[in-house]
């Protein structure tokens, strides 16, 4: 009976969450392009295209091969990628409760704390290879502190997802993978030491091969579709073409109370934790510790706010744990009404977020909302004067005898839905175009002889990655040939 109070609560709470994060993501209006990316990525492998060979992307493609096959066997629309967001969110919320009940953090304690977080990350809930990465490092948290790690099964497991977190994102995965086998062999020498057990190398080893199965199935798909050389190009070496950066300061430097504080705070926590960890012969946060390390990679180079809020989940979940330390010593007395309090607030906090989730969803409605009727847009909210322009501009690629090149980061939001996809140019940023960059970006436009060119007019702001080498190229050799909306036309 307790089991089954317990799931149906489990149950419950999974609901809130999806009814509160569905009722922010599904309602967001189109225009951003992280969002627009990840379905164009999934696009692509619906469509059966080769990643690197067919289509540029830097990451490694876990994601967009999962939210692809989702696509291809539901609908082929944004609508299905923001519902698989908010499941990817609600997941994440659900994965940090349950580690921090296996950790025994009192349940007021974890609610709360589990809100909290949920009211930071609302507006960023998106379904991105960032926010997957951290969901399989919550998964390999959750794994090592339930399972028995001297089981051949629960490390080949433990490794395989390791190297799907490669798989996702390669910086955050290779560091994920290499934190599994240091953390596991630094535990197994303490174990020699205090103990005189012998070191366990086979569960090491067992790890090293279960990281290495997704990598040998991953190579074989690239050696089978002649994509093993474009995927060194784009997602190891073109990586070095990307020049630039935002700095952690400007974290420290935030208007944001909230970011300005964990910013400078969550460094210090982490020798906090160690502290504690390593005095108290703590394995379970140790191993916390280390696989918070391999997430704060994240936020390198590009310290904005999604990247540091996403990137430093699981340290949170051990400052939690701290937390839960902290109040049990200083409340050990007088635990019981405090306790009483804490559990009918926490209860009334997640009926509140379960009522304003519905009421977010009907209060949309009621707005009566101008939603899109473009291909792959539809009922997404969006602006009538901006769909407008995606038309205008689209009936001009459409009827135009000439191959059209939308030379600006937001051009996927225009090739969408046309259903055509131009290699390089549908995200044209730095860092994206493999190990040649701008210059060889140039050399393949010198070779496009019947193609049309749209730059945006210098009175409208570029994306901070734009690579203006390739549209000063374009605006200096190429004639001007007019304007559709605030593109200027060129052509040789």
């Amino acid at each position: 009976m307790r089991n089954n109070k317990k799931i149906l609560f489990e149950i419950g709470l999974f609901a809130t969450f999806a009814i509160f994060i569905g009722s922010i993501v599904l309602n967001k209006s189109l225009g951003d392009m992280d969002e627009l990316w990840n379905y164009n990525f999934a696009n692509c492998m619906a469509k059966g295209l080769v990643p690197y060979k067919d289509f540029s992307m830097v990451q490694t493609p876990f994601l967009p091969i999962i939210t692809g096959i989702v696509l291809k066997i539901f609908s082929n629309s944004l609508v299905v990628m923001r519902i698989l967001a908010t499941l990817l969110g609600s997941a994440i919320m659900f994965m940090i409760y349950k580690i921090l009940d296996k950790l025994k953090v009192n349940k007021s304690v974890n609610l709360l704390s589990n809100i909290a977080l949920l009211f930071i990350l609302k507006d960023y809930f998106c379904i991105d290879y960032n926010f997957f990465s951290v969901f399989l490092v919550l998964l390999i948290i959750y794994l090592e502190i339930t399972l028995d790690t001297k089981k051949i099964y629960s490390n080949i497991l433990i490794g395989f997802i390791a190297g799907l977190t490669f798989l996702t994102k390669q910086t955050i995965g290779g560091f994920v993978c290499i934190s599994i086998v240091i953390y596991k062999l630094i535990l197994e020498i303490y174990k020699y030491k205090t103990t005189k057990q012998k070191i366990d190398e086979k569960s090491i080893m067992y790890r090293i091969f279960g990281g290495i199965i997704p990598a040998v199935m991953f190579s074989i798909y690239l050696l089978l579709n002649n994509a093993f050389q474009d995927f060194i190009d784009y997602a190891i070496l073109g990586i070095t073409t990307f020049s630039n950066q935002i700095k952690y300061s400007n974290l420290i430097e935030s208007s944001d109370i909230i970011i300005c504080f964990l910013s400078v705070y969550i460094p210090i926590s982490f020798i906090l934790i160690a502290i504690y960890s390593i005095k108290n012969k703590e394995k379970n946060l140790f191993i916390i510790l280390i696989l918070s390390l391999s997430s704060i990679i994240l936020v390198f180079p590009i310290s904005d706010n999604i990247h540091f809020l996403v990137g430093i989940i699981p340290s949170i979940i051990g400052n939690i744990y701290l937390l839960n330390k902290l109040l049990k010593k200083l409340f050990s007395n007088k635990m019981l009404p405090i306790k009483l309090f804490l559990n009918a607030f926490s209860y009334l906090i997640l009926i509140y977020i379960c009522v304003s989730g519905i009421a977010n969803e009907y209060s949309n409605f009621a707005k009566e909302k101008y939603y899109s009727k473009l291909k792959h847009f539809e009922n997404i909210p969006i602006d009538k004067d901006f769909e407008e322009k995606i038309n205008l501009i689209d009936k001009y690629i459409e009827y135009n005898n000439q191959k059209v090149y939308i030379l600006n980061f937001d051009a996927a939001i225009y090739m969408i839905p046309l259903d055509l996809y131009n290699k390089n140019y549908d995200m044209l940023m730095k860092g994206n175009f493999g190990i040649n960059g701008e210059k060889g970006l140039i050399e393949d436009i010198k070779k496009l002889d019947n193609a049309e060119f749209l730059v945006l007019n210098k009175n409208f702001t570029k994306n901070w990655q734009h690579p203006y080498e390739v549209t000063d190229y374009i605006e200096t050799n190429y004639n001007n040939i007019g304007n559709i909306v605030n593109y200027e036309i060129y052509k040789k």
